[in-house]
């Protein structure tokens, strides 16, 4: 694992240079990717079908 891996991963040290110094907020959004990429993936799927669905429904009409 080269030092960039391990940087996205660890915060204090730091490091890695980021552009956007938003070093808490990047943080955030990577501790929480790996619970909220699953549920965000569900729920494209859930509209999907409820699209689907309603597109079966038009066309019967």
């Amino acid at each position: 694992m080269d030092r960039t891996d391990t940087g996205a991963s660890v915060q204090r040290p730091r490091y890695v240079d980021v552009a956007d110094e938003r070093w808490d907020e990047n943080a955030d959004f990577i501790s929480h990717a790996r619970q909220d990429v699953p549920r965000l993936v569900e729920e494209v799927r859930r509209l999907r079908r409820l699209l689907a669905a309603g597109d079966r429904a038009a066309d019967g009409a």
